[in-house]
């Protein structure tokens, strides 16, 4: 029966007391001359038993105090050796109980992946994710700095240009032309730039939009000084070159009129041949040209390099920290969408057997290396927690710890004295 400590010790006594009365009482009997054989034995039991009761109090006691407030040798004990103690089992806890492979080992034996993942399974849900994201993300927004420091906007750049290499920039580039291609949208960039040329060449205003490009073009043909230009301005007079003029403004925005209704038309005009051939050699050109990949990377560095990089990266930061910090309250939708993407994203990776396995060694070997690394300061920090104690805290752990057991040791004594007492009487007897 499992009594508690002061029970056990109360019945100790008890049991002291009843053989310290049945001890006198056989000493009275003697006395009145009462000589029975059976009170020898009871005499002897009763002795012994007293004695061994006394003196494994004794002991008990000996180990936390002075028995009686007595400084007798060798009492006290473990208040004596605290430092000792102190010391003794920090080592043993940090030696034996933390020992790094054992540790390892015992880690490997929970499988705590495969509990990691009945526990996702059961209580991993959109709804318990999203009541905790909102507290998670203002936290994280409350400890990021309102500007993105310059070492991180450096390490960004930097990432972007160690990325940034000439064949993962052509092989992408390849590959957005192939997708812009198959998404039908070269030809709906040729419409739409059909359609914006029409509205151009139509306006009422277009003349007078176009004489200053025209006028710019005679110039430049009279500064080239062009013998064919010498010939058509030898043979017009000025207001004919006026008139030619008009015509071939004129002209040429009613050619570009039609020639942008008949592309906006017809999905087969040759413009779209044309485009396509030339969409195909561009395609292979950045895939596998060096010199049109190298193009792309020293443009790409120059632009990372620039300043706008830089306030579009903190422009980028700012966002997301308000975002962070004003997510749940504007954007619950977005929330519930990233409480479901985590969800996934989470019972994705630990259903899969080997990324569970790879998960219970990571854990098991971040534990042993930890210790390893940190045996000796746990030894210490421990050591230094045990003989900061005081002597009456140290003796009520050890008593709330192993008090009982000594108590019964009390009992033990007490019922194996006095048995020892009634066989040695025996032993007398028969001698």
């Amino acid at each position: 029966m499992n009594f508690p400590q002061n029970r056990i010790k109360f019945w100790a006594l008890v049991l002291l007391l009843v053989n310290a009365a049945l001890f006198l009482g056989v000493l009275l009997a003697y006395k009145s001359g009462h000589h029975h054989p059976a009170l020898g034995y009871l005499k002897a039991f009763s002795e012994a038993a007293c004695v061994g009761a006394l003196a494994d109090w004794f002991a008990v006691v000996a180990l936390f105090r002075h028995p009686l407030g007595i400084p007798l040798p060798h009492t006290a004990i473990l208040p004596a050796k605290q430092s000792q103690l102190a010391q003794g089992v920090a080592k043993f806890i940090g030696t034996q109980f933390l020992e790094p492979v054992t540790v390892q080992a015992q880690l490997l034996r929970l499988n705590i992946g495969a509990r990691l993942t009945q526990y996702a399974q059961d209580k991993l849900t959109p709804e318990l994710i999203g009541k905790y994201l909102p507290h998670i993300l203002n936290t994280l927004a409350a400890r990021l700095p309102e500007v993105l420091p310059e070492r991180y906007v450096g390490l960004a750049k930097n990432t972007l240009l160690d990325y940034a290499t000439p064949e993962r920039l052509g092989g992408a580039a390849a590959r957005l032309v192939a997708l812009m291609v198959e998404q039908g949208l070269d030809k709906k960039a040729v419409r739409s730039l059909a359609a914006s040329l029409h509205e151009f060449v139509t306006a009422d205003d277009a003349r007078e939009r176009i004489l200053p490009w025209f006028d710019e073009l005679v110039q430049s043909a009279e500064r080239a000084d062009l013998s064919w230009w010498r010939k058509l301005k030898g043979q017009l007079t000025a207001q004919t070159f006026e008139w030619a003029d008009d015509w071939i403004v004129a002209k040429v925005l009613d050619s570009l009129a039609d020639v942008s209704l008949k592309v906006q038309a017809d999905d087969n005009h040759p413009v779209y041949d044309w485009l396509g051939a030339h969409v195909a050699q561009w395609q292979v050109r950045l895939a596998h040209d060096v010199a049109w990949q190298n193009w792309l990377k020293d443009h790409a560095h120059h632009f990372v390099a620039g300043a706008q990089v830089e306030g579009w990266l903190q422009t980028l930061w700012g966002k997301a920290r308000l975002w962070l910090m004003n997510g749940a309250a504007n954007y619950p939708s977005a929330l519930d969408s990233m409480a479901a993407l985590i969800q996934r994203g989470v019972l994705g990776f630990l259903n899969a057997p080997e990324r569970r396995d790879g998960l219970n060694e990571l854990i098991a070997s971040v534990v042993a290396g930890a210790l390893t690394r940190h045996q000796a300061d746990i030894r210490e920090w421990l050591t230094a927690q045990m003989a900061a104690w005081s002597k009456e805290r140290l003796n009520h752990a050890l008593e709330s710890a192993i008090g009982q057991d000594l108590q019964y040791i009390r009992i033990n004594g007490t019922l194996i004295g006095g048995l020892a007492g009634v066989l040695l009487y025996g032993v007398s007897q028969l001698i």
